[in-house]
């Protein structure tokens, strides 16, 4: 997980005119991109696509010319996640249960909006789809631990099939933080904060490896 910006991002997202979408959970599922997809991620554009709904659902798209294994170890790296995650201010882990954790983070939310803290329930793994590398984080909000009423969603990376040497990454995240946002909060989120994550993960790459 990082739930950085996962969850101070999808915060900003509140007021639009989006298509409707309810959901209590998603399974991480891999898509092959269509050629159209395929063309604008390689020229290294990023794809946001918004959904209203309670709670309101955000999918990213990228193609990363980084391998699946050193994007995954990044994300996975909880403690770290501040050093290079927009908006987020305190991310820690609190607990390890076997292969879950119990993370606590704090993002940044523009005024007038109080700042969020929660805690997620956290899993991530390396493995294979299709025979190539990906890599999966998936998290949820534990109820009662801060000032949203929900969030959960993914992080799916898997080696491109047209090109071992980009990784095809998919950002989906789910979040009711329970308050109305400004409009002009929302046309900044669309606009630049869930490109930035993107960008901030491969910068964070880049000066890592």
């Amino acid at each position: 997980m990082t739930f950085d910006t996962r969850a101070g991002i999808v915060l900003l997202l509140l007021v639009g005119a989006w298509p409707t979408v309810v959901a209590a959970t998603e399974t991480p599922t891999y898509t092959p991109l269509s050629q159209e997809q395929a063309a604008e991620l390689l020229e290294g554009e990023v794809i946001v696509e918004l959904q209203r709904g309670n709670p309101l659902r955000a999918e990213t798209l990228a193609l990363i010319h980084a391998p699946v294994r050193e994007l995954g170890e990044i994300v996975a790296d909880y403690d770290h996640a501040t050093e290079w995650a927009p908006a987020l201010t305190e991310q820690y882990i609190v607990e390890q249960q076997g292969d879950e954790y119990i993370i606590q983070a704090t993002t940044e939310i523009p005024w007038p909006i109080a700042d969020r803290r929660f805690q997620t329930r956290a899993q991530w793994e390396f493995t294979t789809i299709d025979g190539r590398e990906a890599f999966v984080d998936q998290f949820e909000y534990i109820d009662g631990t801060g000032n949203i009423d929900d969030t959960f969603g993914y992080w799916l990376m898997v080696e491109y099939a047209d090109d071992p040497e980009y990784t095809h990454l998919k950002y989906v995240v789910y979040a009711d933080p329970g308050i109305a946002v400004p409009a002009f909060i929302v046309r900044w989120a669309t606009r630049n904060a869930l490109p930035d994550v993107i960008e901030a993960l491969v910068e964070r790459h880049d000066a890592q490896y």
